[in-house]
């Protein structure tokens, strides 16, 4: 994917801004005393924060505030303050949920909200909702209804492609239940469709004064967001199954050489198991970097256990190094990071999980030269980017 640098911008996950639309949705139902429709959402923002994953680093930074923020009473109260560490901190973990959800079903989770905040607030406007009708109607039309899964669904998205359910007089009343119900039944599907659903806020719809008539205003460009931490989970979900017969992939993981002719194949092999997956586009997250792409993948696939398990052995019997119990399971967590995370920065043995060992980190653990070689040795780990964009928004003419 070619793209200006001047098109590109830092953007929020996409996973912190459902986030925070969601919390924006508590917000609006509790303005307008819709309490059962409140402690719905509370319930949803519960389920997100339950779970965040507590062994990441980020999250455990923030642990004993997520942990807080766990308390179903304390979500309920839902305080300023409350709401405020909501915002400020919680929403900025979400990428490291445990479960993650496609790209395209947060989009279509985040227009399906916003009708919902539509709904929730009096007085309903009939050109906010024809709004709504407008452009969650056109990402529905590109489902594939040749698909049993879709199929299946076939009269709730009947039923969202009617202007006349979008009416105040349907929605008055249980509205907010009836979108629900839709978004839970469809966002697993959406992305069954000749393109990605993208939510995009800044879209312009110009909705008359005359109700009968809608008219949209294009712009001469629109953006969308592609969300670094779903990307790369789609990459991994793909390259997973193609590691034990890809020869490329398996010199990745274990540290060694590939042309750029292995990865122009591994990319063609990738894009057609995936065809909305284009390796060149991870290297778009790292504008001011020159690393390659198997350098990049590294950092998806991990390290092979057993090269790395091969090094340390060589660097413990070239050192002739005596280990003692703690120091065993110091360097046994060192090979767990590299092997999961695929590289490790030299300056991490003086953070968490390694300070949990002794305060001090590897200088706690061992004598100051034997620290010193395996800091040393530890670089060959190094990460080779700096970190990426969380996200990147590119601007595209309008065909």
């Amino acid at each position: 994917m070619n793209t200006d640098e001047s098109d590109i911008k830092i953007a929020k996950p996409i996973s912190t801004q459902k986030f925070e639309l969601l919390v924006d949705l508590a917000q609006t139902a509790l303005k307008h005393a819709h309490i059962t429709e409140f402690e719905s959402i509370v319930r949803l923002i519960k389920e997100a924060i339950d779970d965040l994953n507590d062994d990441n680093v980020s999250v455990q930074e923030h642990l004993k505030t997520v942990h807080q923020m766990r308390d179903s009473r304390l979500l309920t109260e839902f305080t300023p303050a409350v709401q405020n560490t909501l915002l400020g901190t919680i929403a900025k973990l979400m990428p490291y949920r445990n479960h993650k959800d496609r790209a395209s079903a947060i989009a279509f989770d985040m227009l399906m909200m916003d009708a919902q905040r539509t709904v929730l607030t009096h007085p309903i406007a009939q050109a906010g909702l024809s709004a709504h009708f407008v452009v969650v109607a056109k990402q529905l039309q590109g489902l594939k209804m040749q698909i049993q899964q879709v199929r299946t669904h076939a009269d709730i998205i009947r039923q969202l492609r009617d202007e006349e359910f979008w009416r105040v007089d349907n929605l008055k009343n249980n509205g907010y239940s009836q979108l629900e119900s839709a978004r839970t039944a469809l966002r697993d599907i959406i992305h069954l469709q000749e393109k990605e659903v993208h939510y995009n806020p800044s879209i312009m719809l110009d909705i008359s004064e005359d109700e009968s008539g809608i008219v949209r205003e294009n712009k001469a460009s629109y953006l969308y967001t592609i969300d670094y931490e779903i990307y790369k989970q789609e990459v991994e979900k793909t390259i997973t199954p193609l590691m034990d017969r890809n020869i490329t992939l398996q010199k990745i993981k274990r540290g060694e050489p590939v042309t750029d002719e292995e990865i122009d194949e591994l990319n063609k092999l990738i894009h057609t198991q995936n065809s909305t997956l284009d390796l060149d586009t991870l290297q778009t997250f790292y504008p001011e970097s020159s690393a390659r792409l198997d350098d990049m993948l590294r950092m998806i696939v991990g390290y092979d256990p057993d090269t790395i398990a091969d090094k340390f052995e060589s660097f413990i019997r070239d050192n002739h190094l005596e280990l003692n119990s703690l120091q065993i399971r110091f360097l046994d967590l060192l090979r767990q990071e590299i092997c999961r995370n695929g590289y490790l920065m030299a300056e991490q043995v003086f953070e968490a999980p390694f300070v949990n060992l002794h305060q001090d980190g590897i200088d706690g653990v061992f004598a100051d030269s034997d620290a010193d070689k395996l800091f040393t040795f530890i670089r060959q780990f190094n990460k080779p980017v700096p970190e990426p964009k969380p996200a990147i928004e590119v601007s595209r003419a309008r065909a």
